[in-house]
């Protein structure tokens, strides 16, 4: 396997020297395509499931498209910087044809997970590490979506490492292809339009004072309330958006309102009011989370640790938590569960 891309590095002209892959997606193109990628709408599963667990072992995870194009790269500063020097950076166009022998590069053209340990990459400066990589394949089909790798030390070849990466590639398929199967039942099924002409699976909520005293699916403790107002001053309006995690300690991801973008596969759970802010706090859950939360009522608190590096809440050392109970018979029949 390794001769076979080392020969087709060769030919495409890869210098075993000094070659560095081209930056093919710049900044202000880079967010916009991404978003629009079908893998963004997994990304913070696959960063909550490998992402943690590459940074705890001073590696990188990387996404990318099916062309090769890093879309993503997450690790500790320190490590991310060092990944720079070999422009292992967003952006940047890994395929064997542009970097030569390399996991995610190797992976793409193989259609098949693969580790390349240290000496195996065809670029010199590349061999002080090592990477595993397998492809996202879409639902039903054989086609690629793109790659996940963690690139590292020497730690990175290993078994365990490459089973990690090929068992996070099979649950965003899986991942994906609960989202079409709910959405496409979905579609079968009759609909309710709200106010604004929007058709949802769920009536409106407004919360927190902002409109009734109806029952509500989602609140805030005082503490996530503070820390709304102080992330507001820094980021502008925000809004949660919860694609893992089926269980109470979960944390919902929170972004600048807008940044992550809902679709059909989405559902407003509710609109958190806070008190100060001119506008609700947008509370959205994936088709596929909410069968597993549908029962349950949910109190986004906040607790002392690391947040995801995804969430704007991270650098503050503090993470947002969900608390659930069971919904009452009162409440199930308001929501229409019964």
């Amino acid at each position: 396997m390794v001769a076979d891309s080392w020969l087709r590095s060769v030919a495409a002209g890869v210098d075993v020297d000094a070659s560095r892959p081209p930056i093919t997606l710049e900044r202000d193109l880079l967010t916009e395509y991404r978003a629009e990628h079908t893998l963004a709408r997994v990304f913070p599963l696959i960063y909550d499931v490998l992402g943690r667990a590459a940074e705890d072992c001073d590696s990188v995870m990387a996404v990318t498209d099916e062309h090769g194009q890093l879309l993503w790269v997450r690790g500790k500063s320190w490590v991310l910087r060092q990944a720079e020097s070999i422009r292992f950076v967003e952006g940047a166009q890994w395929d064997e044809r542009h970097a030569g022998t390399n996991a995610p590069g190797t992976a793409l053209r193989l259609d098949a997970p693969v580790t390349i340990k240290s000496a195996e990459h065809f670029v010199r400066p590349v061999q002080r590490w090592s990477c595993a990589a397998a492809p996202v394949h879409e639902p039903g089909s054989d086609t690629i979506l793109g790659i996940i790798d963690i690139t590292g030390g020497p730690a990175v070849d290993s078994p365990q490492t490459i089973a990690m990466v090929r068992a996070a590639a099979r649950m965003a398929e899986a991942e994906l292809a609960r989202d079409a199967a709910l959405a496409a039942a979905r579609d079968a099924e009759p609909r309710r339009t709200g106010t604004s002409g929007r058709q949802q699976l769920l009536p409106e909520i407004t919360i927190n004072g902002l409109a009734s005293d109806e029952p509500r699916r989602v609140e805030l403790t005082d503490p996530a309330a503070n820390l709304l107002r102080q992330l507001t001053g820094q980021h502008g309006p925000l809004m949660f958006h919860q694609s893992g995690g089926c269980c109470d300690g979960s944390s919902p991801m929170c972004f600048p309102d807008g940044e992550f973008l809902t679709g059909d596969a989405d559902i407003l759970l509710g609109e958190l009011g806070v008190p100060g802010l001119d506008r609700p706090v947008p509370f959205w859950m994936s088709v596929s989370q909410y069968e597993y939360w549908k029962h349950t009522h949910l109190t986004v608190d906040v607790v002392p640790g690391r947040g995801s590096g995804f969430s704007v809440e991270a650098p503050e050392g503090v993470r947002f938590l969900i608390r659930s109970r069971l919904l009452t018979e009162a409440e199930m029949e308001h929501f229409q569960l019964q």
